[in-house]
């Protein structure tokens, strides 16, 4: 199975755990790395590699960070192997989508099928919605 690492800014990955246990129930090989205002980047790259350890049994690990360029996508970089994919702007159904597909997909497929899950979860609910109202008006 592929483990994975929710890296972010303060407690922002403990809120996805937390969102993750109650739509999906409890996960195995997950783990969420916390950036705190007192951390160098050389602490957090050695918090982030433990947690990759940790969940990787031999398939290897996806690392999800909060944003593009900021100290945890910068930390984990440091992190890049055969075994490793990072992947920024971590969104809720991302995860979700692919929570019962580690046993099923490589590393690689895996990391793509998040990747278009985050992207296809962002919309403009106002613009449904309204769009939704001027068809039954219609």
């Amino acid at each position: 199975m592929i483990g994975i690492v929710i890296v972010t800014h303060g407690k922002l990955g403990e809120g996805f755990l937390d969102a993750i246990y109650l739509i999906a129930g409890p996960q195995k090989q997950i783990e969420k790395v916390a950036l705190l205002e007192e951390d160098s980047i050389e602490l957090l790259k050695d918090r982030i590699l433990e947690a990759v350890k940790k969940v990787d049994s031999g398939s290897g690990a996806i690392v999800f960070v909060d944003m593009f360029g900021a100290s945890p996508s910068n930390a984990a970089a440091y992190l890049i192997n055969e075994n490793v994919e990072i992947v920024t702007g971590v969104n809720l159904p991302m995860i979700l989508e692919i929570i019962n597909l580690r046993d099923s997909m490589s590393l690689s497929e895996l990391t793509l099928t998040s990747m278009t899950a985050g992207k296809e979860s962002v919309k403009n609910l106002t613009e449904i919605v309204r769009n939704s109202l001027k068809k039954q008006k219609g």
